[in-house]
């Protein structure tokens, strides 16, 4: 069994692929482009656009049971 993980948090995307018994076969992250951001708010899209991109190279070969997806909430 392949679980993909998915971390969206403040300042990029991680993706990891991980096997029990195994451990992490795989990691991959990318910086958000500046663009997506005005130092208040951030692109939602434009991160989710990032977070699908670093998780489907993390994939590539292999076959995945389950996703794990993780986020960090901040408030003001």
């Amino acid at each position: 069994m392949h679980i993909l993980v998915l971390e969206a948090s403040t300042s990029s995307a991680k993706a990891m692929v991980y096997a029990p018994g195994a451990g992490i076969l795989r990691l991959e992250s990318s910086r958000y482009p500046a663009e997506l951001s005005n130092g208040i708010t951030q692109d939602a899209r434009g991160l989710m656009d990032v977070l699908l991109s670093v998780g489907k190279k993390a994939c590539e070969g292999f076959e995945i049971s389950l996703i794990v997806l993780s986020g960090i909430w901040h408030s003001t």
